[in-house]
């Protein structure tokens, strides 16, 4: 696998990496929810440079490369921006987090999190999106989101609270079976 330096790969338990600060040993998230182990990185200086693309797959800035589906994130591909991405581990963003209900049920189904600014309505656009994508796939409107935790000050502690949030849901007998990640009971 090849990608520039800027570009983020989803590592377990850690959140968006940047690629160059990728080393052996980091755990990678597959298409199918499987982890594989980094083996080894090299680094290259190319003596020319070489066209690549950044895109967006709809609706979302996450999709599957390679052979194996790694999940990876279409960053902004700027190297020399001196803030982070918003999903990389590092940002300094305001966070919150969320919760995805099954109205049939009225249980939770998955927990998130997003830098994104809050509607005017005080909801979730990233909740909203998954929810507006679950509820056309069932032809319904059968799930509906909550926003939980608002004003996390960054990334590590929102990925930290989605964690503990997760975790939480787990312990009290939710299966969570939308949730893909992190899935600490797992660990």
């Amino acid at each position: 696998m090849s990608a520039t330096p800027s570009h983020p790969f989803y590592v377990d338990k850690l959140g968006w990496t940047l690629a160059r600060s990728l080393k052996a040993g980091d755990v990678l998230v597959l298409s199918n929810g499987e982890l594989v182990t980094v083996e080894w990185v090299q680094h290259e200086i190319l003596e020319s440079p070489i066209k690549v693309y950044n895109f967006e797959v709809e609706d979302f800035h996450t999709y599957f490369v390679g052979e194996n589906g790694i999940f990876v994130h279409n960053g902004c591909g700027d190297e020399i921006a001196k803030e982070p991405h918003g999903n990389s581990k590092d940002s300094k963003k305001t966070q919150h987090g969320y919760e995805i209900y099954d109205s049939v049920t009225n249980e939770p189904v998955k927990t998130g999190i997003s830098g994104s600014v809050l509607n005017k309505d005080r909801t979730s656009k990233r909740a909203n999106r998954q929810v507006n994508k679950l509820n056309k796939a069932e032809g319904s409107n059968r799930y509906y989101a909550v926003v939980k935790e608002t004003n996390m000050p960054d990334r590590r502690t929102a990925l930290e609270w989605e964690r503990n949030n997760a975790m939480r849901l787990h312990n009290e007998g939710y299966d969570l079976p939308m949730h893909k990640r992190p899935r600490p009971w797992e660990d």
